[in-house]
């Protein structure tokens, strides 16, 4: 067994304050290829997320009429093969 992990509570509240608090994200991923699992960090807040996640928050943004490159500069649609355009 390793050893216990220790946790900085007001660490992160602090974090989740920042977060929360931040007026809209912005994530600058770069150029692929992604890896797997790997975190993208807020230019704005600092707040780090994975890319399933910037992309749930770019789908959210877009649906309430905002535009996705402002979250994401590199952020495209894809429609999967075969899909008439």
């Amino acid at each position: 067994m390793g050893k216990p992990m220790k946790i900085d509570m007001a660490e992160i509240k602090e974090r989740v304050r920042r977060e929360q608090a931040c007026p809209r994200h912005r994530y600058e991923i770069g150029p692929g290829p992604y890896a797997m699992g790997a975190k993208y960090r807020c230019a704005h807040c600092g707040a780090e997320k994975r890319m399933y996640e910037i992309g749930d928050y770019v789908k959210g943004y877009q649906a309430a009429g905002g535009d996705p490159l402002d979250v994401c500069p590199e952020w495209q649609e894809r429609k999967p093969e075969g899909l008439p355009s």
